[in-house]
């Protein structure tokens, strides 16, 4: 979003607040939640980070860690959210692309949270079906439907109902639902998969057998029956959530439930997949429950979530994602989500089904007030908070719009687990080469790629042994000048597998197949990626300096005429193959 920052000796900077640092064994992380960038310091690193003399110093500006003192780090957020919240009502066509339904608000359960305990009991009618049906066809051109209720197979008849108007009207849809999945097994696979189409089921698992029937007040069947269900669905490709509310009183029996679920969820084989088990806080009274906290509870309640957390990480070993700001906050402020109760009024918040209402399916949506649009009023430690880049919450949300010092806790917590991960991924990948130099050998490679990026002059590149009749494309130029830089001449012609410096791409392609060192499919940093910039024959490469689940970074030169970092799909059609390359 932001260009790089230019660095002025005179210039006085501050740290950005939106730093979050997490010191490991051997050295130092920062991430940077405003340009989402994550660093590497080692030891030695970490003694200059203040030294405004050192080139890390500047790099550090160039790259948003330190800023102006001149600007104002929330108004940098604030054009950032602007700017995504524009784009991304350029792409909205006026159409629904999310219903969540309400089938009925009666429910089989008796869950003491509930924030519907006490609203009016209804039920959704044929005619309402029919409505719905009619609506979803004239107001969207393909939709997700989140099943919803009370609970909503109570009244399956309206899912079944509504799932065939619109495949008989050729609506392409698929659906998710929130059930406490007692009554799943009233319904065949092919229900479930070919006619409702559920992709994605939440179910609530309140504690280990007997604490969960105390809580849901169930037939005495149900904790056995629920997990069956569970993995049948896992068996069947839907994704299944299995969310447990934690408390200041639960904890114990929660690290026993997590144990216990780890076991017989292992039953399902490759499947397990398919299941995915988060915890959540209840920091706010819901329902019957007060849960309204004193300070001290409040953290005490962040760390028993954080002690569990690690447990769970441990048996699911699932890896959190960095992500990135969201442009709204939920579905209430997206613009293409509606929700529909029972009696066929809408709203766009499933807590406010009885009231909130902003249109009905005769006449359709008449007005959303601009309040649903409004943040929440900021509070003092918002500006001193490194996660407020990522926090959006709205001053309608009857859960979300408090922050307390445990949600803090959590948030800080959440995102150091992210760093971590991401950092023992890249060591780990880069010690798969077996040598104790590789860590320094291809820090120091990325590092000097990274200074070169907005370089546009290729003429930096392209000199002495270097001047090479052609000038353009030069990415192999580049590429060539950054490993002599780093390496010197005869290790820089190893790695890339060449008897001579070169600029010609097929000839560094043809070097590395040679050698045997090319790859179709694995790819790690350092590796020199190969593309198809025009879709037909390999004409450009670039350095492979980061590996996600999806994506592959790179720094190239010659990208539009500059060093300049990039993204890749690992599917991306346009990628040939890669170099590998084992560092000394």
């Amino acid at each position: 979003m932001f260009k790089q920052q230019s660095f002025y000796h005179n210039t006085n900077y501050i740290e950005s607040p939106y730093i979050c640092k997490l010191r490991v064994k051997d050295g130092l992380l920062l991430y940077n939640l405003l340009s989402l960038e994550l660093l590497y310091l080692d030891d030695n690193e970490m003694v200059k980070l203040e030294d405004k003399s050192t080139d890390l110093y500047k790099e550090l500006v160039k790259k948003w860690f330190y800023i102006s003192s001149d600007i104002s780090p929330q108004s940098m957020v604030h054009l950032i959210r602007h700017r995504r919240l524009t784009e991304y009502k350029t792409k909205l066509d006026g159409k629904i692309v999310y219903a969540t339904i309400l089938t009925t608000t009666e429910c089989n359960a008796k869950c003491p949270y509930c924030y519907e305990s006490g609203c009016a009991k209804t039920t959704l009618s044929e005619d309402n079906c029919k409505k719905i049906s009619e609506f979803l066809k004239q107001n969207s051109n393909g939709i997700t439907i989140r099943w919803f209720g009370g609970e909503p197979l109570i009244n399956a008849e309206a899912i079944t109902s509504i799932s065939s108007d619109l495949q008989k009207n050729g609506i392409q849809y698929n659906s998710n639902i929130i059930t406490n999945g007692y009554l799943l097994d009233r319904f065949d696979d092919d229900v479930l998969v070919n006619l409702w189409k559920l992709s994605k089921i939440q179910i609530t698992i309140d504690g280990t057998e007997r604490v969960y029937l105390d809580t849901k007040k169930l037939p005495y069947d149900s904790y056995d029956k629920i997990i069956e269900q569970i993995c049948r669905c896992a068996r069947l490709g839907i994704k299944v959530n299995v969310r447990i509310h934690v408390t200041l009183e639960n904890s114990e029996d929660v690290a026993a439930l997590l144990k216990e679920l780890n076991l017989k969820f292992k039953e399902v084989g490759e499947y397990r997949k398919n299941i995915y088990i988060y915890l959540a806080p209840l920091f706010i009274g819901l329902g019957n429950v007060d849960t309204t906290l004193t300070e001290s509870q409040d953290i005490n309640l962040a760390k028993k979530y954080i002690e569990l957390d690690r447990l769970l990480r441990s048996l699911q070993k699932r890896r959190r994602k960095i992500s990135i700001p969201k442009v709204v906050h939920c579905m209430a402020d997206s613009r293409n989500h509606i929700v529909i109760t029972p009696t066929g009024d809408l709203t766009v918040c499933e807590h406010c089904s009885d009231r909130e209402i902003v249109g009905n399916l005769d006449s359709g949506i008449i007005n959303i007030p601009d309040k649903w649009y409004e943040p929440t009023e900021k509070q003092p430690e918002c500006n001193s908070c490194f996660y407020y880049p990522f926090c959006n919450k709205l001053s309608m949300c009857e859960s979300e719009s408090y922050c307390t010092t445990g949600n803090r806790l959590i948030m800080e917590y959440k995102t150091q687990t992210i760093m971590w991960q991401y950092y023992n991924k890249w060591k780990s990948e880069i010690n798969k080469s077996g040598t104790c130099n590789v860590s320094h050998n291809l820090k120091n490679l990325i590092y000097s790629a990274n200074h070169e990026l907005g370089v546009n002059n290729s003429t930096k590149y392209n000199i002495g042994r270097f001047h090479f009749n052609q000038k353009d494309p030069w990415c192999i130029t580049f590429l060539c000048w950054l490993f002599y830089s780093v390496f010197g001449e005869n290790l820089a012609l190893k790695y890339l597998c060449l008897f001579n410096f070169s600029n010609d791409v097929i000839k560094l392609l043809e070097a590395f197949k040679d050698k045997n060192m090319f790859s179709y499919y694995d790819v790690q940093p350092g590796y020199i990626i190969f593309l198809r910039m025009n879709q037909q024959w390999t004409n450009h490469a670039e350095l492979v300096i980061d590996v996600t689940d999806t994506s592959i970074i790179t720094i190239g030169g010659n990208c539009g005429g500059k060093v300049q970092k990039n993204e890749y799909n690992r599917d991306d059609e346009r990628i040939s193959g890669f170099g590998k390359i084992n560092y000394e």
